[in-house]
């Protein structure tokens, strides 16, 4: 498990976008076919991200008071 954020003076500038970018490159290289990861719920700014980007929601579980989202992206 690996995990990346966006600094928030960085936020909106394309970091998150270069993150995922780089993220789809790495599974590609290593032959996958899929990528996941997981947000909370509540954090529908990075839910909405993920949509924009090709993710889908693959489930959502209760997870210690809140709701984990898990998505995943289908790799050309």
């Amino acid at each position: 498990m690996v995990n990346v954020a966006v600094a928030p003076p960085m936020q909106s500038q394309g970091v998150g976008r270069l993150l995922l970018a780089h993220a789809e490159g790495l599974a590609r290289a290593a032959e996958r076919s899929r990528l996941r990861l997981y947000t909370n719920a509540a954090w529908e700014r990075n839910v909405a991200l993920y949509l924009r980007f090709g993710y889908r929601i693959e489930r959502e579980e209760p997870k210690l008071g809140g709701v984990t989202v898990h998505m995943v992206k289908t790799l050309a």
